[in-house]
This record gives C-alpha cells, sequence and structure tokens, in this order.
C-alpha cells in the first residue's frame, strides 16, 4: 500500500480535500497525509485514489 506523500500531487490534493469533507482538519490531517493510503480506509473510500 502507498503512502499518501508518495502519490502525485493532484491526487494528494484529492485526499485532503476529501478528509476535509470529512471533518480531518488540523494535526489530524496533516497525520492522515503522513499515512499509508489503506489507513484511510475508514474515513475515505481510498478505491478512488489507488495506483497500480
Amino acid at each position: 500500500m502507498h503512502y499518501v506523500y508518495c502519490l502525485e500531487k493532484n491526487t494528494i490534493e484529492k485526499i485532503k480535500d476529501a478528509l476535509i469533507g470529512k471533518g480531518v482538519t488540523g494535526d489530524d490531517l496533516e497525520r492522515a497525509l503522513c499515512s499509508r493510503l489503506g489507513d484511510l480506509d475508514d474515513i475515505i473510500d481510498v478505491t478512488l485514489f489507488k495506483t497500480a
């Protein structure tokens, strides 16, 4: 599973927007953006952001 910060910049922005839309902000948002994509599965639909 990919770390969010290793993804393309536009994908990171989309993930960030999705997290903010779910109410994730501040330090929690920063931690989420440094985590693995699969770790966010309980917050957002990560299938939209998975890469090969």
